[in-house]
């Protein structure tokens, strides 16, 4: 998943995982809510959503 820019806003919830909004413009301007589970493994990046603009 690439990601151009993204929120300076994370938003955490009561289980610990982060949900951030970011956007690329590769292969079309796209919007990307990127999920991190609650761990020290930065390898879990998940994509929650990807909705084409």
């Amino acid at each position: 998943m690439s990601v151009n820019f993204a929120s300076s806003h994370p938003i955490t919830d009561a289980t610990g995982t982060t949900y951030n909004l970011g956007c690329s413009f590769l292969s079309g301007p796209k919007y990307h809510i990127v999920r991190v589970p609650p761990s020290n493994n930065s390898h879990n990046l998940t994509g929650a959503c990807l909705t084409p603009v």
